[in-house]
């Protein structure tokens, strides 16, 4: 529930949640991208005891990430504004979470 998008409602999506925002993820069943702000993504990948910075390396040599330019992150929607987000595409969760459609 802390993503945006993922609320019924169009007006559950405009004011963000208590602990705020952790990115943007569509509620259709046909989602293409799950978009995580960057503080919330590597605060969580090194609560877990990864090294944060090799993890996003190896996922965006992998092309689980859409990028703008030199940026391994990408500007989407979240809230009310544009911010730069880690935007993992649908195909490596699937291949992660052992989902053939990919």
């Amino acid at each position: 529930q802390r993503f945006w998008g993922r609320l019924e409602g169009e007006s559950a999506n405009d004011e963000p949640p208590g602990a705020g925002w952790l990115g943007a993820w569509a509620r259709t069943s046909s989602w293409s991208y799950l978009a995580v702000l960057p503080t919330e993504l590597r605060g969580f990948l090194e609560k877990q005891k990864y090294d944060a910075e090799a993890v996003l390396r190896s996922w965006d040599d992998r092309g689980w990430l859409t990028r703008e330019a030199e940026h391994r992150t990408t500007k989407v929607t979240v809230g009310q504004v544009k911010v730069r987000c880690y935007v993992v595409k649908r195909a490596a969760v699937d291949v992660v979470s052992g989902d053939a459609r990919g």
